[in-house]
């Protein structure tokens, strides 16, 4: 058995979703699971038409849904060509539009945004995907079962960053999902979202459909997970920033954990903490070159320099001189330290904006500048060389450098105006 995730970035075009088509065709002797997210740029839409009815501006939020809606109408007219399909798809469109306008015009009514509505509001996106792709497949004739995965996934209720139950949430895949297998080849369903205990739907933080996709590809014990997107696995830096960019053909788990900690947001953290437990390889493609290069994440490690991550405008704290004990004072840093220190003494760190506005009394402790960048080079060489070459590009102001030999990470801070400078210099310099 492999689960597959098709993504916004593939299923935002008529190719994608003829490509996603004949991904599957070259799998039909396999069971498959499909994860589903929503459509390019949905969520912030939704999460947009919610803010604007929370000010009170109803007509303002209800054109946004308006639009919307509208857009995966049009989309979906000219993705389907079965009439009997595209009415019946229309239909639980339109659906979907009264009840996602109940939603709005009760935020404007109570001037009211809490993060439990916020969750129920933003789940209409990756609802809306999973009807137009179970609607494509249908017409496609192939042999599947929908099922939604927020009457699958439990979670905790901590809205907006919600945490998977393991043992009611395996007791559900083995009792709903894993029996369908007996009579489809194929079941369909969404990422990002859940249910808590209490039946209110959450969702499991912003990118995290990869999760969902790991968490079933973890309880139906599946030999592996393909995550299809539109560019040949994982690459040594941003292609949109560096040229001749290539693909990491191999990452073990810790390497790619350490990589999403320090920005690489196509790896969800904790869907490494499934691969691990379960086993199972996690295989980045590209769902327009299905043959091309890609990216496996598995237990074996890479030794060689590879993956520049840009982690931009963070905060950059260095210590003032006040007590020692400063660090102690900041108890919420405490979780920040492993992740973002960038001298050995702690002395210098960098932290997020909403880390920064959780916290309060920085500036006793600190010295804080706003707009750093930090970037982040894996199994770099380190020679006398190494330094010279950096010490020709340090000469810029406010740029530093430091090594960690025991996770073998090159770590450079910047102003953010002087990342994709540096980030273009270090991929010449260190990868090709």
């Amino acid at each position: 058995m492999k689960v597959m995730k098709f993504g916004g970035a593939v299923l935002n075009s008529f190719d994608g979703f003829f490509r996603m088509v004949e991904i599957l065709k070259g799998f039909q002797s396999e069971k498959l699971l499909i994860v589903v997210s929503a459509f390019a740029k949905s969520t912030r839409n939704l999460q947009l038409a919610a803010k604007t009815a929370e000010s009170g501006n109803f007509d303002s939020a209800f054109q946004i849904i308006s639009d919307f809606i509208d857009e995966h109408i049009e989309f979906s007219n000219k993705l389907i060509r079965k009439q009997i399909v595209l009415d019946s798809l229309t239909k639980e469109i339109k659906t979907v539009q009264k009840n996602l306008t109940d939603y709005i015009r009760g935020i404007a009514i109570t001037a009211e945004l809490s993060s439990r509505i916020l969750d129920t509001v933003l789940s209409f996106g990756e609802l809306l995907a999973l009807k137009v792709t179970g609607a494509y497949l249908k017409e496609q004739q192939f042999n599947f079962e929908s099922v939604d995965s927020t009457s699958i996934i439990v979670t905790d209720s901590k809205f907006g960053n919600a945490s998977p139950l393991k043992q009611v949430t395996a007791a559900k895949i083995n009792k709903s999902v894993l029996p369908l297998f007996d009579k489809k080849s194929i079941i369909l369903t969404q990422g990002f979202v859940a249910r808590d205990s209490n039946k209110d739907i959450t969702t499991m933080g912003i990118e995290s459909s990869n999760l969902t996709a790991a968490i079933y590809a973890g309880f139906l014990w599946a030999d592996e997970l393909i995550i299809w997107t539109d560019v040949e696995g994982i690459r040594t830096a941003d292609p949109k920033i560096a040229m001749h960019t290539k693909s990491i053909p191999l990452m073990s788990r810790i390497q790619a954990l350490s990589a999403s900690l320090h920005g690489l947001k196509l790896i969800y953290p904790s869907m490494l903490e499934y691969a691990d437990e379960f086993d199972f390889n996690i295989v980045f493609r590209s769902a327009f070159k299905p043959l091309g290069e890609s990216t496996t994440i598995t237990s074996k490690t890479n030794n060689n320099p590879f993956l520049i991550i840009s982690n931009s405008g963070l905060y950059y704290l260095s210590k003032n001189d006040r007590e020692s004990e400063f660090i102690f004072n900041i108890p919420k840093l405490n979780h920040l330290i492993s992740e973002f220190s960038f001298s050995a003494d702690m002395s210098e760190i960098l932290i997020q904006e909403k880390s920064y506005k959780e916290m309060k009394n920085l500036s006793k402790y600190w010295n804080i500048v706003k707009g750093y960048s930090l970037i982040t080079l894996f199994n770099p060489v380190i020679n006398e060389e190494t330094f010279n070459i950096l010490e020709r590009f340090i000469r810029i102001e406010k740029i530093k450098f430091t090594f960690n030999g025991f996770n073998n990470r090159l770590l450079i801070i910047a102003p953010d105006q002087f990342a994709e400078k540096l980030i273009r210099f270090l991929h010449t310099h260190f990868i090709i």
